[in-house]
């Protein structure tokens, strides 16, 4: 057990009953910006990298501690995309599932688009080939194969807040 009371486990572990609603493709970056962007992989590796090594706590009680994530952080496509001054909110996405974030979060925290995990190209049962890492944030706010972040004045509904913790244990 943690200093938290989590179980700590050695490894991510791989939920079967978690898979994406199609194949990943691109990253789109739209909403309340200037320049609306689309990045495949290759485009998301072209550009400049940041690491964050933190555990990774999971709502359901466990924790896997010195993950090393690797990727885009989201304030570099912020500038890329130059949002609009009444942007407030950025919606993450793959398919139905979303968390929201506020901009104060993602400019001030590591909030970053993972590509590697631990040295590797992030595997796909883990959200490869992006996956959202907010920061010191909880596994739920981890979406696994984002696809879409969405720029918006509100905060959306956030879909990573209404999971069911007792479906699925590791």
């Amino acid at each position: 057990m943690s200093d938290t009371g989590d179980q700590v486990l050695d490894h991510l572990p791989v939920f079967s009953n978690v898979t994406p609603a199609s194949q990943w493709e691109r990253l789109r970056v739209r909403g309340l910006v200037e320049q609306p962007l689309e990045l495949d992989q290759e485009s998301l590796l072209a550009l400049a990298q940041q690491g964050i090594a933190e555990d990774f706590h999971c709502v359901e009680g466990w924790v896997v501690p010195d993950q090393k994530w690797e990727g885009v952080p989201v304030s570099t496509l912020l500038g890329l995309t130059k949002p609009l001054p009444e942007a407030k909110h950025l919606r993450f996405s793959s398919g139905s599932y979303n968390v929201s974030l506020s901009m104060e979060e993602v400019e001030s925290s590591s909030v970053i688009i993972a590509l590697r995990l631990n040295g590797e190209a992030l595997p796909h049962e883990h959200g490869g080939p992006c996956r959202l890492i907010a920061g010191a944030k909880e596994g739920n706010f981890s979406v696994k194969w984002v696809d879409l972040i969405e720029l918006t004045a509100i905060p959306v509904k956030d879909a990573g807040r209404l999971i069911d913790i007792s479906s699925s244990h590791p």
